[in-house]
This record gives structure tokens, C-alpha cells and sequence, in this order.
């Protein structure tokens, strides 16, 4: 069988335009990881960010000095592979794609995940690492890979995975400058992540969204905020804007004992408390927009909260300048418990 080398930088750009501009956080530390271990440090650089943007300062960078170990060129072609990228030879070792060319059909192929995410990551980025492969390598269900790397590692802490769609072009309250208002992209994210992208200011939904046609929960594309749209859930979000003062918020039985954040919104001042209460849901789905309406609900009433703020599919806007409460008891702690 004929081996050729590894691709040139030029023809791991063609690979790389086969994947989204701004992918799942997961795909993108898998992309990073395999160039990064596949090329030396400015080239991998300049492949990512030939179709990547550094929307932190040297982010890329910081990433590739600390990127997973155990994937490489191969991996990402195997996956582009899923999505359209085509390739003459199949070789499970060697790159054999040179010669490989985009498909003539130019109509772009959406990339569906019909299994659900798993509800908890491991706090330890090496171990996390070694369970994605353990389950990879083996074909493994997320949760039996879990609880191998837990027999090994026993003491492991794990982190709740939140369900959101996340829009990155509207920032704090202002649509002016975004180019899209409507179209949101289905993300896994910690709790810290969440805080991470609300103090960016960016707005998101409290769930995963489908295309109602297909029926599937989509992590390629941006998908339009509709009601009918609603997927899945496991995070409620509570606006408050009369009801109740932050103090009493801070010192009420739901936030000490339920929820996970609290933040105060764009418009919040000292005499007219605005903010939202966070709720994170561990160990299940909320599938049914009917039962995720019910949920709501009953935090709505004992938070008194903006009653006008029932759609399942709500928008939420970040806060650049927002303070943050964590309940650091709720939402971020062993998934074992």
C-alpha cells in the first residue's frame, strides 16, 4: 500500500474548512490539539488561524501550549471525513488524502449528534482526556468510560455539563453591531464556562435547539430561536426584576439550596435590583417544552419572577460589567453524589 507523508499545511487548511467557524468548545480543543501535535507551533498557528479567529487575545496560542496529547492529524481527518471531506484511499494509520479535493456538491452537509451529551466532564483535564479516549478507542458509552476512570481514579471530580445555545455576535444588550440576531449555536458548557460567556457579554437560551423538520439536535449550524425549536434542557433561568431585592435573592431558601449563579443584568442598579437566578438540573433532561414550561414555572412564582419571561426558548443577555454569585454547593460538584 502506498503511505505518503503527512499533509502539507496548505492541505490541512482544505481540511479545516470543511468544520464550522466557531465550533463546540469541545471540537475545537480536539482540532487544536491535532494540529498542534502534528506540526510545529507557528505553522499549527498559522493553520488555525487561516479559518479560526482569536476572540481573546492569543487564545490559539495559550490552547496549543496546552493542548490534549493523544490526537493528531489523523484523528481530525477521520472526523472531517463525517462531514464531507473526501479522500481516495482509506489507510486507519497514514494520512492518504494528498490528492484528496472538496466534493462537487457544494450544498452544505449538516453534521447531526442524535446522542444526548454526557452530564458530567472531569474537573482534570488529563483525566478527562484519557476518558474521551478510553471511550473512543473501545466504543464505549460515555458513562462506562466514566466509571472505568473512576475505578482508577477514585477521588476524581466531575463538573456538570449545561445545555445552552450561545449567540456571540450580540453583546450585552446591544443588536446593532451583531450580524445575527436570531440564529444561535447549540454549546456544552461547565458553570464556569457560562459565567465565562455571560461576563463576555454574549446572549444565550437556556436549552439545545433542533430544526423542528429533522427533529435533531444540531451542533454544526446555527439554528433560528423559535419556540418550536426547543430541544433539550437542564438549565432554568429565572429573570428578576421586582419581585425581590438581590439581598433577598442571595438569602433565599432557592438560592442557597437550588440554584447555581446569580447575576445581575444590564439595567440592574443599586435602588432598582435587576438580575437572573440560575438553576441547574443534575442528572436528567427536560425533553418535553411542556414539562420545561412547568419547571419554569415553579421557580417563577417562588422567586417572583418576570412573568412575561415563560418562553422555553427565551434569549438571555450577557453582562460585561455583571457581579456574579456562584453557589459553589449547586451545579459544579461531584457527579457521583
Amino acid at each position: 500500500m502506498q503511505v505518503y507523508d503527512i499533509p502539507t499545511p496548505e492541505q490541512a487548511k482544505i481540511i479545516l474548512s470543511y468544520l464550522p467557524k466557531r465550533p463546540e468548545h469541545n471540537l475545537w480543543k480536539f482540532v487544536i490539539s491535532a494540529i498542534g501535535n502534528t506540526y510545529d507551533e507557528q505553522t499549527a498557528l498559522d493553520i488555525l488561524l487561516s479559518h479560526f479567529i482569536d476572540e481573546e487575545t492569543n487564545e490559539h496560542r495559550y490552547y496549543l501550549k496546552h493542548r490534549l496529547s493523544n490526537f493528531t492529524i489523523k484523528h481530525l481527518i477521520k472526523y472531517a471525513g463525517k462531514i464531507g471531506y473526501n479522500r481516495t484511499e482509506t489507510n486507519r494509520t497514514y494520512f492518504t488524502g494528498i490528492n484528496a479535493t472538496k466534493r462537487t456538491d457544494t450544498t452544505p452537509k449538516k453534521q447531526y449528534i442524535k446522542t444526548k451529551p454526557p452530564y458530567w466532564r472531569f474537573k482534570d483535564e488529563l483525566i478527562e482526556e484519557q476518558a474521551s479516549i478510553l471511550q473512543y478507542d473501545n466504543g464505549l458509552k460515555r458513562d462506562e468510560a466514566e466509571r472505568i476512570m473512576i475505578e482508577t481514579y477514585p477521588n476524581a471530580e466531575k463538573e456538570l455539563i449545561l445545555t445552552i445555545a450561545l449567540n456571540k455576535d450580540i453583546r450585552n444588550k446591544d443588536l446593532s453591531n451583531a450580524k445575527n440576531k436570531t440564529m444561535f449555536t447549540n454549546t456544552n458548557c461547565t458553570l464556569n464556562e457560562l459565567i465565562g460567556y455571560i461576563q463576555k457579554g454574549f446572549a444565550f437560551i437556556p436549552c439545545y435547539l433542533k430544526t423542528a423538520e429533522l427533529d435533531e439536535i444540531d451542533f454544526e449550524n446555527a439554528i433560528n430561536r423559535k419556540s418550536e425549536n426547543f430541544g433539550l434542557s437542564n438549565l432554568i433561568v429565572i429573570d428578576v426584576d421586582k419581585g425581590m431585592t438581590l439581598n433577598e435573592a442571595l438569602n433565599s431558601q432557592v438560592f442557597n439550596e437550588q440554584a447555581s449563579l446569580i447575576y445581575t443584568t444590564c439595567t440592574h442598579t443599586d435602588t432598582a435590583n435587576k438580575f437572573r437566578v440560575v438553576v441547574a438540573i443534575k442528572n436528567t433532561f427536560i425533553e418535553d417544552p411542556n414539562i420545561y414550561k412547568q419547571v419554569h414555572n415553579k421557580y417563577l412564582n417562588l422567586l417572583k419572577g418576570d412573568k412575561q419571561t415563560s418562553d422555553c426558548c427565551r434569549m438571555y443577555f450577557g453582562n460585561t460589567n455583571a457581579m456574579v454569585y456562584a453557589n459553589n454547593k449547586k451545579g459544579v460538584g461531584n457527579g457521583r453524589n
